[in-house]
């Protein structure tokens, strides 16, 4: 071979190596790509978890999230899931610096309003999501029912323990823990939106949070979600827990063989959420504590789209294009929530308290200010009712 022809075959060779590093690339990635695709059905089939197919892209976007948001939940609740503490309260509060919350007083996942440490002539509890929750959202209608309360009774109190991400099934267990020992003379819950088509409830297990099933998962070993071949590892991680359970304990060490979380239920979300409610309300009933319910408005319910504003309106048109399954659960939900107020005394249906009215949604699930002024407004006049 003389030299004058090595530069033509060393160009003809490079081209060959690159396609062939290419093809074996494309080779190897769609064979992972299939296992891992395989593993996402089979975890689908037997443990009802999935993740996206080869690279968990998931985790990025959560780190990414984490750093923009002012807020994070970073204290752990084995019955609730997951909180904040009084150190994230007062880190949050601090962010919102040219805004003047009403309260900036904390106590066990309660803020405040008034004086816990003299006789006051009215407790009230309310609980809810982050339609409730303070000082998360800057505006909470909490505060301006404690404003039209503090004007007829000189001594009043309220608690308010709504918290994101809060079901029905979170109240319950809330109330029940931390609600009664406050000792109200009223308790107010203001949900609904959360209990929509499970979006915060297992499948199955609706009294068990997504945040419990992370943190049961992180205590068997199933934790520390892989950003590579997720599902295959999580297989492999499962499938070795559960032969753990055939294994004999040694001594008395006591091996995290799995995790219960009690009987399959698959009663529909509204249902959960009515059964829910009268447990409250027959456990306020017992400890002489009046109990409402308010069943939320929502954009997608009632007729506020029709008079929204052209903002609003596209925000909810975007929202339902990249969730197309979202207008069928509000119906499915809210049709049997509003019959149900119908028939319970306790209930109170707010679903069309915003119609005729626009610029009140800062999404498709939250107001802003006015709005939760309109809300407090709404929930002040039926107590003078009563």
């Amino acid at each position: 071979m003389g030299k004058s022809d090595q530069p033509f075959i060393l160009r003809m060779l490079i081209p060959r190596k690159i396609i062939y590093v290419f093809y074996l690339t494309c080779v190897v990635s769609a064979s992972l790509f299939c296992i891992d695709f395989a593993a996402m059905k089979y975890n689908e089939k037997e443990f009802n978890t999935s993740f996206p197919c080869l690279l968990n892209i998931q985790l990025k976007t959560k780190k990414n999230a984490a750093n923009v948001n002012h807020h994070a939940f970073n204290v752990i609740d084995p019955h609730l899931g997951t909180l904040w503490n009084a150190v994230e309260h007062e880190n949050l509060v601090k962010n919102y610096k040219d805004i003047k919350f009403k309260s900036l007083n904390y106590r066990d996942n309660f803020v405040y309003y008034g004086d816990p440490k003299v006789k006051n002539d009215l407790v009230v509890v309310t609980l809810g999501g982050s339609t409730t929750m303070a000082p998360w959202y800057p505006s909470n209608w909490p505060e301006f029912l404690y404003d039209h309360l503090s004007e007829q009774k000189s001594k009043v109190l309220l608690y308010n323990g709504g918290m994101a991400g809060f079901t029905s099934n979170q109240e319950l267990i809330k109330l029940i823990r931390d609600g009664l020992g406050l000792k109200p003379n009223i308790v107010i819950v203001y949900d609904g939106i959360n209990d929509v088509g499970s979006l915060y409830s297992l499948p199955g297990h609706p009294m068990v949070s997504p945040y419990q099933k992370e943190l049961m998962e992180y205590l068997v070993g199933l934790g520390g979600k892989h950003f590579f071949m997720p599902n295959l590892m999580y297989a492999i991680s499962r499938t070795s827990l559960e032969n753990r359970k055939n294994e004999p304990s040694k001594d008395s060490y006591v091996k995290l063989a799995g995790i219960s979380y009690g009987p399959e239920d698959n009663t529909t979300p509204v249902n959960q959420w009515i059964r829910n409610h009268r447990l409250m309300h027959t456990i306020c009933k017992e400890f002489g504590i009046k109990y409402y319910m308010f069943l939320q408005p929502t954009m997608g319910v009632g007729n506020y789209l029709a008079s929204s504003t052209p903002t609003e309106k596209k925000m909810y048109e975007d929202y339902v294009k990249d969730n197309e399954k979202y207008p069928d659960m509000l119906r499915d939900f809210y049709d049997g929530a509003r019959r149900a107020c119908g028939n319970l005394a306790y209930c109170i249906d707010l679903t069309n308290a915003l119609d005729g009215k626009s610029g009140l949604y800062t999404d498709v699930r939250h107001i802003n200010e006015e709005g939760n002024k309109i809300i407090a407004s709404y929930i002040y006049q039926y107590l003078r009712r009563q």
